[in-house]
């Protein structure tokens, strides 16, 4: 219960009402290769945070935010106030700023399978074994790390040597990441983050080499929520090649209008553009639009849960 109840719930549930959460560059590791941030706050101003918010307040999404908040002594939607992922390749970390219930929280992984503590300076690094999630080689229970450091932050990760690692560059023991100025001025979004080279993995075509030096920033303006995304590849021509994927991917969403009016509407704001090796897109749609996508969303799991409630 505690390994994926814990992280699940601290990620996807959290969207609405949190305190500011400033980017804590201090928090990452100088190795990481990439890095991406959640400005929850930022996500709230905007109009499908908002719809978000709403629809948070419904029975039954109250009632098991209730039950959450009852066990784990939080609730996601005003106390966590950031979430950070990062990491170099398979070894990453989730920094979670916010209010949390330490000892309610120890009491429960106290309780939890595997339950182990080592002490390390000023701090104490918790591991449990997630009920759910089994190591692929072995087919055995995987172990989660978690620490808390100071009164608001919380890191947790599949290894330990990454916990250790977080909690002393926060410590200022180690280095952290230092940001160009790009990176910085990109800060203002809700959702922003790096990496220096695209996993193999994430890769939009199995034929392309990895992009790196890649750039993405999220946010709200006007009404309307702007994505731009940026990376350099291997060659101009690979460039050209994946410039040539998206914009397929484009002219085939509206040739789809009829079926997907939404979806071509989205498509036809995408603007892709290539310097050299470098590859720009950029989305700009109607905030109304997505907030209308998110009531949709809900709409349909709310049908299909009715449905098999009915079923059984």
């Amino acid at each position: 219960m505690i390994g994926r109840a814990l992280i699940i719930g601290c990620i996807g549930m959290i969207s609405v009402g949190a305190s500011a959460a400033p980017f804590p560059s201090r928090a990452i590791p100088s190795e990481a290769r990439w890095w991406l941030h959640w400005d929850v706050e930022a996500w709230n101003r905007t109009v499908p945070g908002q719809t978000f918010l709403g629809l948070l307040k419904q029975e039954e999404a109250e009632r098991k935010l209730a039950a959450f908040k009852a066990v784990f002594g939080f609730d996601p939607r005003t106390d966590i106030a950031g979430i950070t992922l990062c990491g170099a390749g398979r070894h990453g970390a989730v920094i979670l700023q916010g209010r949390f219930d330490r000892e309610r929280i120890l009491t429960l992984l106290k309780a939890a399978d595997g339950y182990s503590e080592t002490s390390t300076g000023n701090h104490v690094i918790y591991s449990w074994l997630d009920e759910k999630k089994k190591d692929k080689g072995n087919g055995q229970r995987k172990r989660i790390y978690g620490a808390f450091h100071g009164v608001s932050t919380v890191i947790l990760s599949e290894y330990e040597s990454v916990v250790q690692m977080v909690l002393d560059t926060l410590d200022g023991r180690h280095p952290a990441v230092q940001l160009a100025r790009t990176d910085e001025a990109a800060v203002g979004g809700f959702l922003y983050g790096m990496a220096t080279e695209l996993p193999a993995e994430t890769r939009p075509n199995a034929h392309l080499p990895g992009a790196q030096n890649v750039r993405l920033w999220v946010g709200e303006i006007g009404g309307q929520i702007r994505c731009h995304v940026s990376a350099t590849m291997a060659s101009e021509e690979k460039a050209a090649q994946l410039q040539k994927v998206l914009e397929g991917l484009r002219a085939m969403a509206m040739l789809n209008a009829e079926q997907d009016p939404r979806a071509a509407r989205w498509a036809q704001s995408l603007v892709v553009e290539t310097s050299g090796s470098r590859i720009s897109a950029q989305l700009e749609v109607p905030s109304e639009d997505v907030a209308q996508a998110i009531r949709e969303g809900a709409q349909k799991k709310l049908k299909e849960a009715t449905e098999k409630s009915v079923a059984q």
